[in-house]
């Protein structure tokens, strides 16, 4: 179910641990500027990518079908034609929330989300909804 405004704050302002698809050690791509946002508003981060050793001083999983470990959401920095089958892998592993960055859609993605009945989020930016939720509220 797409997830409300009061569920996003939740979701960003309590500390959880969010794996990252598509996290990547470059300062200039956005899965690593929102990775550092999150990092520093208490996160921890969990990133996930086959070519990547490290990214922020985290070690990263290789893919999201390896990861092994219970995560609040899962954020999904890919390709608009991949994201709707890694959103299916977690979904199935019952990860709590899925969220698609700005500019990325998918039925399919959404689909798995509703199946298993987890909030969905799509063509949002953490840091975006931080600023338009959290801040306006202070």
């Amino acid at each position: 179910m797409e997830a409300t405004d009061e569920q996003i704050i939740e979701f960003l302002t309590k500390p959880r641990k969010i794996a990252i698809v598509g996290a990547s050690s470059k300062p200039e791509r956005t899965s690593n500027e929102i990775s550092r946002f999150l990092k520093e508003k208490g996160h921890k981060l969990v990133p996930i990518h086959p070519r990547e050793k490290e990214v922020l001083g985290d070690p990263v999983i290789p893919s999201l079908a390896d990861l092994n470990e219970k995560v609040d959401g899962v954020i999904l920095y890919l390709n608009e034609k991949i994201v709707g089958e890694q959103a299916k892998v977690a979904a199935e592993k019952g990860i709590p929330l899925i969220w698609l960055p700005l500019g990325v859609r998918s039925e399919e993605a959404r689909r798995a989300a509703e199946e298993k009945g987890l909030l969905y989020i799509e063509d949002k930016c953490p840091k975006i909804e931080w600023k338009r939720l959290v801040d306006k509220a202070n």
